[in-house]
């Protein structure tokens, strides 16, 4: 078995560092734009939950940004939540990290208790494409442990009424995801595409979800990430510099 060697990677130039293990999904580019596209739309003070945290990226940087957010955030990986754990009193944030199965949710909160719900949930169904060969790996990438459904149901019972459900998805999985929406009173309200470069198609999407809303669907301008040279593009740059983030 190959040993769960773990890292602790700088991130925004050493204003943020993150615990992360060589045999589990990492974070990269897209996570860190998922977690722009959130902080754009949030008032600040919101209570909030991650479903499928992995090392808690996105609520340690939510909560640097926005200090009087209340966030909680799990995952079915153990050894990935410890890291998160670790991280998070690393950066001197104070955020509710815990181990948990989605299907299980119900178990820890009330309906309703949450107005932002946050998942990246798998990108693909079991049985398509090829696998990663580590475990850890392959349950971020494949529906192993839950389906698409599962995590959309959760979010809509964790969420309050015209609460938001920020989700990034597979560009080819929107239909499937309008359609389970559909069923479970989530409307579709807010698109943001996002483009490996301005030739190619787009791979992954933003988007926001409203528990029983009214009708209103808005498709805003997407993200280019790399110039033909493979450089960003002024828009990502502009993200990475995070000027809102204090020097440490």
């Amino acid at each position: 078995m190959k040993e769960n060697k773990v890292v602790l990677s700088n991130f925004l130039n050493g204003r943020v560092k993150i615990y992360q293990s060589q045999n589990a999904f990492k974070f990269c580019t897209d996570t860190f734009l998922f977690f722009n596209f959130i902080a754009e739309n949030l008032k600040g003070s919101e209570k909030v939950i991650e479903i499928g945290c992995g090392v808690g990226l996105i609520p340690i940087l939510l909560k640097k940004r926005f200090p009087k957010l209340k966030i909680w955030a799990f995952d079915i990986q153990k050894d990935l939540v410890e890291l998160a754990k670790k991280s998070s009193k690393l950066n001197n944030v104070d955020i509710n990290f815990f181990v948990e199965d989605v299907k299980n949710i119900k178990k820890h909160f009330k309906t309703g208790f949450f107005d932002v719900v946050i998942c990246n949930p798998p990108f693909l169904e079991e049985g398509q494409g090829s696998p990663p060969k580590l475990e850890k790996k392959s349950i971020a990438f494949f529906e192993k442990k839950a389906s698409l459904f599962d995590f959309l149901y959760a979010g809509r019972y964790l969420l309050k009424d015209k609460g938001n459900y920020f989700l990034m998805i597979s560009t080819k999985r929107l239909l499937k995801v309008f359609n389970l929406a559909s069923e479970l009173n989530l409307r579709p309200k807010v698109l943001k595409p996002v483009y490996p470069k301005i030739n190619k198609p787009s791979k992954i999407s933003f988007l926001i979800l409203k528990k029983n809303s009214k009708e209103g669907f808005d498709i805003l301008p997407p993200i280019i990430v790399y110039n033909q040279d493979n450089t960003y593009t002024l828009d990502v740059q502009k993200y990475y510099q995070a000027g809102w983030l204090k020097e440490v």
